[in-house]
């Protein structure tokens, strides 16, 4: 086991080899959403499957049309109709998705039409294949529709359906199990007694394991005794994942450390260079990782956002399960001293193109409350000492602001 704090990429490169991509279930399509694929998809049926038209107006030949000169309107053609081929030197009233008809190669949209009884004038000369979507343009005979390790949203799953697919190859959801500790803790529905606190943590981590497409097993509070702890632990290690929350600091009464060494678990490190969530620990038991978070709210959700999401999004089957930075300018300056990467609370505002952030007045690694609603995760690199207002640093949103306005003009 490393000693001494690891940085941030030091420890997401010694865990993340250790979350296994997890095997494959077959679900029905209307229950994929938000799944992993497992495997590709080709294409077994072209897109567009025939050729037609892409607007209302008329099918034609483009070589047999002529400036000003009337054609004959030989036949109609709806969505979903069986054209006929196209009579010489005539024209088809078409409506838009239906079929194009043998021997007709253009469309002319109605607005550049004119028709008087089953004649109709055009204002336009057309080229071969205008307004027409030609059969396997948007996804041909045998090339991938939707590849494996991609998250399944409207468009994918709208493309699958369209392939007359019912069933689908996803990766399974991890289980994780919550384990919290501490004598402290006291259950959601318990009564109240003196100096106890709600074990809140369970239903914030929970929320954030459905929020990462996993399934949470919360068990039931381990107090601060090492058999007891051991037994919840040696429940924990049954799920694909186990999060322990609490105990893992150096205290007479942190025994989660011992507990996880005691049930066979292999400690990797202990303790990162951030704040908050210093105390950090990961291991594993076979395939099984074990990350022991702190107790400290704020601490113990902002290491699942830069740690523990990554890991659990690697053993869906995603490809990038890092999250994406963004600029923002500070609203104002910043204590920080340099030795630890600060991942400071704070409220965005979007502007202009511009992103603002303005540090969370409370900082406290107790404040869960500083990263509700509009909140990013400002990062003060490691190095750096005060930062000043006006400077631009990165942040990683951890609740998408709204706008009460739409972004796009008109």
């Amino acid at each position: 086991m490393p000693t001494g704090m690891l940085s941030i990429r030091q420890a997401l490169d010694l865990m993340l080899p250790h979350f296994p991509v997890l095997g494959s279930e077959s679900v029905p399509l209307t229950q994929a959403y938000g799944r992993v694929l497992a495997q590709d998809v080709k294409v077994t049926i072209e897109l567009p499957p025939f050729d037609h038209s892409a607007m209302d107006g008329y099918a034609l030949r483009a070589a047999d049309v002529r400036a000003g000169q009337a054609m004959s309107v030989s036949a109609e053609i709806r969505a979903g109709g069986s054209p006929q081929p196209l009579a010489a030197e005539s024209s088809a009233r078409i409506f838009t998705g239906a079929p194009l008809p043998p021997g007709a190669d253009a469309v002319i949209m109605q607005e550049n039409a004119e028709r008087q009884g089953d004649r109709v004038t055009f204002s336009t000369l057309p080229s071969p294949g205008a307004h027409v979507r030609k059969r396997g343009s948007d996804h041909a005979l045998g090339s991938t529709l939707v590849a494996a390790g991609v998250e399944l949203g409207p468009a994918e799953l709208g493309l699958l359906a369209s392939q007359g697919l019912t069933q689908l190859s996803v990766h399974r959801q991890p289980r994780v199990a919550i384990l919290p500790t501490g004598d402290e803790l006291r259950a959601l529905d318990a009564p109240r007694r003196p100096f106890s606190i709600v074990d809140s943590n369970t239903y914030t981590l929970a929320a954030a394991l459905q929020q990462a497409g996993c399934v949470p097993v919360p068990l039931s509070i381990a107090t601060d005794d090492p058999g007891v702890i051991a037994a919840r632990v040696e429940q924990g290690l049954a799920a694909d994942a186990l999060l322990t929350v609490g105990g893992v600091s150096v205290g007479e009464y942190d025994f989660v450390s011992e507990s996880l060494q005691a049930a066979g678990v292999a400690i990797q490190f202990h303790k990162v260079a951030i704040k908050p969530g210093k105390p950090l620990l990961f291991g594993k038991r076979g395939e099984t990782p074990v990350l022991g978070l702190p107790g400290n709210p704020a601490s113990a959700l902002v290491v699942f956002e830069i740690f523990v999401r990554p890991g659990l999004l690697r053993m869906r089957g995603l490809r990038s399960v890092h999250p994406q930075p963004i600029e923002v300018v500070l609203s104002s300056g910043y204590a920080h001293k340099p030795g630890r990467t600060e991942f400071v609370r704070a409220r965005v505002h979007y502007q202009a193109g511009v992103w603002t952030a303005a540090a969370h007045s409370n900082q406290s690694s107790g404040s869960v409350g500083s990263l509700s609603g509009k909140s990013a995760l400002v990062i003060v690199p490691r190095e750096r000492g005060d930062v000043q207002a006006g400077e631009i640093l990165q942040a990683i949103l951890t609740g998408l602001p709204m706008r009460p306005d739409p972004a796009f003009a008109d």
